[in-house]
Protein backbone atom coordinates (compact mmCIF):
# COMPACT_ATOMS: atom_id res chain seq x y z
CA UNK A 1 0.00 0.00 0.00
CA UNK A 2 1.26 3.45 -0.89
CA UNK A 3 0.46 6.91 0.34
CA UNK A 4 -3.11 8.17 -0.01
CA UNK A 5 -4.21 9.55 -3.36
CA UNK A 6 -5.06 13.22 -3.76
CA UNK A 7 -7.27 13.85 -6.80
CA UNK A 8 -6.73 17.53 -7.55
CA UNK A 9 -8.89 19.74 -9.72
CA UNK A 10 -7.55 22.96 -11.26
CA UNK A 11 -10.23 25.58 -11.86
CA UNK A 12 -11.78 26.74 -8.61
CA UNK A 13 -9.22 24.82 -6.53
CA UNK A 14 -5.77 25.91 -7.67
CA UNK A 15 -6.99 28.51 -10.16
CA UNK A 16 -9.06 31.04 -8.21
CA UNK A 17 -11.64 32.68 -10.44
CA UNK A 18 -12.54 35.36 -10.47
CA UNK A 19 -9.25 36.43 -8.88
CA UNK A 20 -9.57 37.28 -5.18
CA UNK A 21 -9.71 40.93 -4.21
CA UNK A 22 -6.84 42.62 -2.43
CA UNK A 23 -6.55 41.99 1.28
CA UNK A 24 -6.88 38.21 1.20
CA UNK A 25 -4.63 36.15 3.45
CA UNK A 26 -2.63 34.56 0.63
CA UNK A 27 -0.47 36.08 -2.11
CA UNK A 28 -1.94 35.52 -5.58
CA UNK A 29 -0.30 35.84 -8.97
CA UNK A 30 -1.56 35.22 -12.49
CA UNK A 31 0.24 33.29 -15.19
CA UNK A 32 -0.70 32.66 -18.81
CA UNK A 33 -0.96 28.95 -19.64
CA UNK A 34 -1.60 27.39 -23.06
CA UNK A 35 -4.19 24.62 -23.14
CA UNK A 36 -6.43 23.12 -25.82
CA UNK A 37 -5.20 25.61 -28.43
CA UNK A 38 -5.90 28.69 -26.29
CA UNK A 39 -4.13 30.67 -23.58
CA UNK A 40 -5.75 30.93 -20.15
CA UNK A 41 -5.00 33.23 -17.22
CA UNK A 42 -4.50 31.14 -14.09
CA UNK A 43 -4.57 32.90 -10.71
CA UNK A 44 -2.86 30.92 -7.98
CA UNK A 45 -1.72 31.51 -4.40
CA UNK A 46 1.99 31.10 -3.73
CA UNK A 47 1.16 29.59 -0.35
CA UNK A 48 -1.04 26.94 -1.96
CA UNK A 49 1.73 25.97 -4.36
CA UNK A 50 4.13 25.71 -1.41
CA UNK A 51 1.60 23.50 0.39
CA UNK A 52 1.24 21.21 -2.63
CA UNK A 53 5.02 20.96 -2.87
CA UNK A 54 5.25 20.15 0.86
CA UNK A 55 2.72 17.31 0.51
CA UNK A 56 4.51 16.00 -2.58
CA UNK A 57 8.02 16.15 -1.09
CA UNK A 58 6.96 14.59 2.20
CA UNK A 59 5.28 11.66 0.45
CA UNK A 60 2.07 12.27 2.43
CA UNK A 61 0.08 11.76 -0.77
CA UNK A 62 0.45 10.87 -4.39
CA UNK A 63 -1.15 13.80 -6.18
CA UNK A 64 -3.11 13.07 -9.35
CA UNK A 65 -4.62 15.68 -11.66
CA UNK A 66 -8.38 15.19 -11.97
CA UNK A 67 -9.42 18.06 -14.19
CA UNK A 68 -10.91 18.97 -17.54
CA UNK A 69 -7.45 20.32 -18.30
CA UNK A 70 -6.50 16.68 -18.87
CA UNK A 71 -2.92 16.21 -20.03
CA UNK A 72 -2.54 20.00 -20.33
CA UNK A 73 -2.45 20.10 -16.51
CA UNK A 74 0.69 17.97 -16.51
CA UNK A 75 2.22 19.22 -19.76
CA UNK A 76 1.53 22.98 -19.58
CA UNK A 77 0.06 24.07 -16.25
CA UNK A 78 2.46 22.23 -13.95
CA UNK A 79 5.60 23.65 -15.63
CA UNK A 80 4.10 27.16 -15.67
CA UNK A 81 3.44 26.92 -11.92
CA UNK A 82 6.66 25.08 -11.09
CA UNK A 83 4.82 21.91 -10.04
CA UNK A 84 5.96 18.30 -10.56
CA UNK A 85 4.94 15.93 -13.32
CA UNK A 86 1.93 14.32 -11.59
CA UNK A 87 -0.20 11.73 -13.39
CA UNK A 88 -3.60 12.57 -14.88
CA UNK A 89 -6.85 10.64 -14.43
CA UNK A 90 -7.99 9.56 -17.89
CA UNK A 91 -11.40 10.53 -19.21
CA UNK A 92 -13.51 7.33 -19.44
CA UNK A 93 -14.01 7.26 -23.22
CA UNK A 94 -15.96 4.01 -23.05
CA UNK A 95 -18.86 5.68 -21.18
CA UNK A 96 -21.31 8.46 -21.86
CA UNK A 97 -20.46 10.91 -19.12
CA UNK A 98 -21.63 14.30 -17.96
CA UNK A 99 -19.20 17.25 -17.99
CA UNK A 100 -20.55 18.43 -14.63
CA UNK A 101 -22.62 16.75 -11.92
CA UNK A 102 -26.32 16.90 -12.68
CA UNK A 103 -26.07 18.19 -16.24
CA UNK A 104 -27.50 14.92 -17.53
CA UNK A 105 -28.52 11.61 -16.04
CA UNK A 106 -25.16 10.21 -17.14
CA UNK A 107 -22.51 9.82 -14.43
CA UNK A 108 -20.05 12.65 -13.87
CA UNK A 109 -16.82 11.76 -15.63
CA UNK A 110 -14.72 12.50 -12.54
CA UNK A 111 -16.72 10.04 -10.45
CA UNK A 112 -15.99 7.35 -13.02
CA UNK A 113 -12.32 8.30 -13.39
CA UNK A 114 -11.66 8.31 -9.65
CA UNK A 115 -13.62 5.10 -9.10
CA UNK A 116 -11.61 3.30 -11.76
CA UNK A 117 -8.36 4.61 -10.29
CA UNK A 118 -9.38 3.37 -6.84
CA UNK A 119 -10.56 0.03 -8.23
CA UNK A 120 -7.08 -0.45 -9.70
CA UNK A 121 -5.23 0.60 -6.56
CA UNK A 122 -7.42 1.16 -3.50
CA UNK A 123 -6.02 3.58 -0.94
CA UNK A 124 -7.40 6.33 1.28
CA UNK A 125 -8.04 9.37 -0.87
CA UNK A 126 -8.67 13.09 -1.02
CA UNK A 127 -10.73 14.74 -3.74
CA UNK A 128 -10.76 18.53 -3.98
CA UNK A 129 -13.12 20.01 -6.55
CA UNK A 130 -15.29 23.12 -6.55
CA UNK A 131 -18.02 21.10 -8.34
CA UNK A 132 -18.11 18.31 -5.76
CA UNK A 133 -21.78 18.10 -4.80
CA UNK A 134 -23.05 15.94 -1.92
CA UNK A 135 -24.54 13.36 -4.31
CA UNK A 136 -21.13 12.78 -5.90
CA UNK A 137 -19.44 12.51 -2.51
CA UNK A 138 -22.08 9.98 -1.44
CA UNK A 139 -21.59 7.96 -4.63
CA UNK A 140 -17.82 7.84 -4.22
CA UNK A 141 -18.17 6.71 -0.61
CA UNK A 142 -20.73 4.06 -1.61
CA UNK A 143 -18.50 2.70 -4.37
CA UNK A 144 -15.50 2.48 -2.05
CA UNK A 145 -17.00 1.90 1.41
CA UNK A 146 -13.81 0.63 3.05
CA UNK A 147 -11.63 3.52 1.96
CA UNK A 148 -11.20 6.59 4.15
CA UNK A 149 -11.95 9.72 2.15
CA UNK A 150 -11.65 13.48 2.52
CA UNK A 151 -13.95 15.12 -0.02
CA UNK A 152 -13.69 18.91 -0.08
CA UNK A 153 -15.51 21.51 -2.15
CA UNK A 154 -13.57 24.80 -2.11
CA UNK A 155 -15.19 28.01 -3.27
CA UNK A 156 -14.04 29.06 -6.74
CA UNK A 157 -12.79 32.26 -5.13
CA UNK A 158 -10.37 32.04 -3.41
CA UNK A 159 -9.92 28.36 -4.35
CA UNK A 160 -8.42 25.98 -1.81
CA UNK A 161 -7.90 27.90 1.45
CA UNK A 162 -5.34 27.58 4.22
CA UNK A 163 -7.99 25.93 6.42
CA UNK A 164 -8.90 23.40 3.71
CA UNK A 165 -5.25 22.65 3.00
CA UNK A 166 -4.74 22.04 6.73
CA UNK A 167 -7.76 19.69 6.70
CA UNK A 168 -6.22 17.75 3.82
CA UNK A 169 -2.89 17.54 5.64
CA UNK A 170 -4.59 16.27 8.84
CA UNK A 171 -6.36 13.57 6.84
CA UNK A 172 -3.13 12.57 5.12
CA UNK A 173 -1.26 12.47 8.44
CA UNK A 174 -3.97 10.22 9.89
CA UNK A 175 -4.11 7.82 6.93
CA UNK A 176 -0.61 7.77 5.49
CA UNK A 177 0.91 4.36 5.90
CA UNK A 178 -1.81 3.26 8.31
CA UNK A 179 -3.59 -0.04 7.80
CA UNK A 180 -7.17 0.85 7.08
Amino acid sequence: MGAPWWFLDVDGVINAFPPPVAGTAWTYRSVEVPAAGRVYAVTVAAELLAGLWAVHRSGLAEIVWCTTWGDDARDNLAPALGLPDWPVTPYPDDLVCSPLPGWTSAPWWKTEAISRWLDDEPRPYVFTDDDLVPEVADELRARHPGLPAALLRPGTTPGLTAQELAEVERFLDAHGGAEW
